[in-house]
């Protein structure tokens, strides 16, 4: 995978002064939602700098990053998609999903939080929510369908 990204890659180049709160960017080699943007004075001969605090979508870590405000850096394609419950396999811990178009996926586990340690029920009307990232997908939420 090309790092700075191309048109068919994970990721695509951006600026440090160009980003914002609420975007996605790598940090750390972590796909993260920026929280907090800090910028600093330049020096005597110093070029203005950046302090990027970010949480990883996936682990909720939190990721802190400093970085001259011409830097280029990478923000990865985030996706997120809803997917039926079908089935969950309670010895493993796998998850039958089928999306809008009627398309399986059965690759993805209940993540190790309290959102995987809750009990569902296999007729239990629910959509799991998905979020894909830098190649990891993992499922982080839910939602009750009519």
């Amino acid at each position: 995978m090309d790092f700075l990204g191309s048109e068919n890659s994970d990721t695509y180049p951006t600026q440090a002064s160009a980003l914002t709160e609420k975007d996605h960017v790598v940090l750390k080699g972590r796909p993260c939602k920026i929280v907090d943007i800090t910028t600093t004075k330049s020096g005597k001969h110093g070029h203005v700098k950046i302090t990027i605090k970010g949480l990883d979508i996936f682990t909720g870590e939190e990721i802190i990053d400093i970085c001259p405000s011409t830097s280029n850096l990478v923000v990865p394609h985030v996706l997120r998609k809803d997917y039926q419950l079908l089935q969950i396999d309670d010895q493993s811990g796998f998850v039958a999903l089928m999306d809008d178009d009627g398309a399986a996926k059965d690759n993805l586990k209940l993540p190790d939080n309290d959102l995987g340690k809750a009990k569902f029920d296999n007729d239990d009307k629910l959509y799991f929510i998905v979020l894909k990232g830098l190649g990891e997908e993992q499922i982080i939420g839910t939602k009750m369908w009519n």
